[in-house]
């Protein structure tokens, strides 16, 4: 029990609202401007997991909660599978269980710079898994996510009380 709420103090409570000048790693960036971060998102927290221990925190918090919302980022639409491998791999996961929180999971982006905050692939399929198995999962766009996390050799539920699709 202490650890966990020593975890939890060390990662909440997060910050509400987006900055409109940079992008999710700080950069200047010109594409959020005044005229599209909406009133509502400065209620909500938007959050970069830029660690194991974040990701598996979120995890726990989403288990407890007994639903997570699912959204999967990919290097494109073509999830067919080539010779057993998907031809746009998962480049990153966005995921929210309490509606006031975003936590985003990059994993896969630009793979050939190991410094670019991605967090390990082998132990994000761990975690991601764990969630999958323990929560009802919320998609938009359940068709797409299922079938490319099948393809990405993930145990997915697909009994009708497991999930729902926006």
């Amino acid at each position: 029990m202490d650890s966990v709420v020593s975890v939890a103090s060390a990662f909440g409570p997060f910050p509400k609202g987006v900055e409109a000048s940079t992008d999710m790693w700080g950069n200047a960036k010109g594409g959020l401007t005044s005229q599209t971060i909406q009133p509502w998102m400065q209620e909500k927290s938007f959050v970069l997991l830029t660690s194991m221990a974040m990701l598996r925190w979120m995890v726990d918090r989403a288990i407890e909660a007994g639903h997570c919302v699912l959204d999967l980022e990919t290097q494109g639409l073509d999830n067919r599978v080539y010779d057993g491998v998907v031809n746009h791999k998962i480049v990153g996961i966005a995921l929210c269980y309490d509606g006031q929180n975003g936590f985003y999971v990059p994993c896969r982006h630009n793979p050939d710079i190991e410094d670019k905050g991605n967090l390990p692939w082998d132990q994000v399929r761990v975690e991601i898994q764990r969630l999958l198995d323990h929560c009802v999962i919320i998609y938009h766009n359940a068709d797409f996510d299922q079938e490319t996390l099948w393809a990405e050799g993930f145990v997915v539920r697909e009994e009708a009380d497991t999930f729902d699709d926006t």
